[in-house]
């Protein structure tokens, strides 16, 4: 593809965006009962760690099949849920691609009667498969009845026990045998021996020219000379396998979210493994099965820079890895890193070492304490910032060079730390043993969010930015703010907050980090729940602007209804030693405030009594 856009981030503003609550998750394939679960949530209480979602891998199934929970193993699955549901929290379980292929299954009878299965260009029958249930077979999605079968199934799942998402896996897809797996196969190519007349021919892709990587194209998935529903001669010669095989993920999770909005009037949360372009409208992503390795969890930063790229802004990768097993180190510095992903999932296998954050010594239960508090203290400025890229398009978790392509150190440092936004910078430690990271900073003012100190100024004169060291500790993961950006923050880290939702009644600060005497930023607040509010305008957005000592505050979108966290008390000037007063004007006059300042974090800070309502401001000079 070419884009005549000049940079990269241009190229990126003209993708589709995802919108998505940003929580923390913890999983694993191997939790067998539900008796292990409640063990596993109740450690994380009894620990103090954060917890939003728990996840449930195929062991939650009735024999591996889809939309079955198992009556033994998980009996009571609604009790369970009920009880995460009364403390805040989310229940999201696994689909894998692959319909359960047994005579006696309600959905496979379904299935055939109403032809909504992919079919095979060998039996002229539907294509037989193999997953985790056994024989498999997989929907067709140009077929309208597959769609009427999964929305069936996830109806039928939703009564035994109420989730909040689907996590779609295998939907590549994945299958176990080469193309196809029925006792039929009876030739070293896997092909019955008699002629087949167009245009579903078994051999037809035998010989190509090229292939990527050399492989044969129907490894581990199914043959790419099965083929779709079709309605007319020309969809009739160009539905087989080969030409559609990309955009099984794609239409798998457009008819997941579909059902979420439409059958259960909820906003979507959907998770897949197999995407493709303008998927971002509809799911979520992570980056699949990982190794618990330092190499890893490096390459992880770009996979998610390209996620961003293709429109999938809210994605992550499986924190400490997913195979092999992780050491106390690496998945500490994973949680640092991980916790500041869009999408913040622990997951891995049943044959490696637990990587529950409570299992391992200091570093980990320090590490995953703070980093994740430390991300749901700027939760809202996430939240805003997924709203702008929905809405704007852009990218959310992005390299230096993104927002300065100009210059050469931030391209030499773009896989070693990144932007959340263009207001903060996060430098994580990538390798083993280190005590120190190199930060480059880009040529602007740049604070330390925590210590709230200028540690970088801007030069006038450079033409690049400059880099520095930068402490390594457990304690804190070094995030910095830009000058020139105004940001809300809460104090979770200090309040210990463990639920997203508990930041719904506490009160924000504004931290205005100037440069050259100007900022600027923006506040995006709605119910967090409701679909199509955007479209409906049911939200508030903000803006504010710092000039010569003046903010001003702008309703960009006035919704009547004031939501609770949008109560700021708090406004903090870095870099500041005016002693100014503050002039807030409303609607029942005016009253001045006198700010406080701060010699060790050279910053002024404007403490009011009780909440300021937004719906009262006008302006504050």
């Amino acid at each position: 593809f070419f884009f005549k856009q000049k940079t990269a981030y241009e190229i990126a503003q003209r993708l589709v965006g995802s919108e998505m609550c940003i929580r923390d998750r913890q999983c694993r394939w191997g939790w067998k009962t539900l008796e292990i679960v409640r063990k596993i949530v109740a450690k994380f209480d009894a620990n103090d760690l954060p917890l939003e979602v728990v996840w449930s891998d195929i062991d939650y199934m009735n024999a591996y099949a889809d939309f079955r929970i198992d009556p033994i193993k998980f009996k009571d699955m609604q009790d369970f849920v009920d009880i995460l549901h009364s403390k805040n929290m989310k229940w999201v379980p696994i689909i894998d691609a692959g319909i359960k292929l047994d005579p006696k299954d309600k959905y496979y009878i379904l299935g055939e009667q109403t032809g909504a299965f992919v079919k095979s260009a060998v039996t002229k029958k539907t294509l037989e498969a193999k997953v985790w249930p056994g024989p498999a077979v997989f929907a067709d999605w140009y077929k309208p009845a597959a769609t009427e079968l999964y929305h069936l199934g996830y109806a039928d799942l939703y009564k035994q026990a109420e989730f909040d998402g689907i996590w779609l896996d295998m939907n590549e897809v994945s299958n176990f045998c080469d193309g196809e797996c029925p006792a039929k196969k009876d030739t070293e190519e896997g092909y019955l021996e008699e002629p087949f007349a167009d245009p579903h021919d078994p051999h037809e892709f035998d010989n190509l020219p090229y292939t990527p990587g050399g492989m044969f194209l129907n490894k581990n998935t199914i043959s790419m000379t099965g083929y779709h529903y079709s309605g007319s001669e020309l969809e009739d010669a160009t539905r087989k396998e080969y030409n559609v095989h990309n955009l099984y993920g794609l239409y798998e999770a457009k008819i997941t979210h579909q059902f979420m909005v439409n059958k259960l009037a909820k906003r979507p949360f959907v998770l897949t493994r197999s995407s493709w372009v303008g998927a971002g409208q509809y799911t979520s992503k992570w980056t699949g099965d990982n190794v618990s390795s330092w190499e890893f969890m490096q390459d992880s930063i770009n996979g998610l820079f390209n996620n961003q790229l293709f429109g999938l802004a809210h994605s992550g990768a499986d924190i400490c890895g997913f195979l092999g097993n992780t050491t106390e180190e690496l998945c500490g510095r994973w949680l640092q890193l991980g916790a500041f992903y869009p999408f913040t999932r622990n997951h891995n296998v049943p044959d490696s070492i637990a990587q529950e954050l409570y299992e391992f010594g200091p570093i980990c239960f320090t590490a995953s304490k703070t980093a994740l508090r430390q991300k749901y203290s700027i939760l809202r400025y996430y939240y805003t910032k997924m709203f702008e890229v929905s809405t704007k398009g852009g990218s959310l978790f992005r390299p230096t060079f993104f927002d300065y392509p100009t210059d050469a150190g931030a391209y030499a440092h773009s896989s070693s730390q990144f932007l959340i936004g263009s207001s903060l910078l996060v430098v994580p430690a990538l390798t083993e043993g280190v005590s120190i990271v190199k930060a480059y900073c880009p040529n602007a003012n740049w604070f330390d969010l925590r210590t709230r100190k200028l540690i970088v100024s801007f030069d006038p004169l450079a033409k690049e930015g400059k880099e520095i060291d930068l402490e390594a500790n457990f304690e804190y993961v070094n995030v910095l703010l830009k000058g020139g950006s105004i940001i809300p923050y809460q104090q979770a880290l200090e309040k210990r907050v463990k639920r997203t939702k508990a930041l719904e009644s506490m009160p924000m600060e504004l931290i205005i980090a100037p440069e050259n005497q100007q900022a600027e930023g923006t506040l995006f607040v709605d119910d967090g729940i409701s679909y199509h509010t955007v479209e409906s305008k049911h939200y508030r957005h903000y803006k504010f602007t710092y000039l010569n000592g003046g903010l001003k505050v702008t309703l960009l979108n006035e919704y009547p209804t004031l939501y609770p966290y949008e109560k700021v008390t708090t406004f903090s000037l870095l870099d500041s030693n005016d002693k100014l007063k503050v002039c807030i004007a409303h609607k029942k006059g005016k009253h001045e405030v006198i700010g406080t300042y701060n010699q060790e974090s050279n910053m002024m800070v404007y403490q009011f009594n009780g909440d300021l309502g937004w719906n009262d401001v006008y302006g504050i000079n």
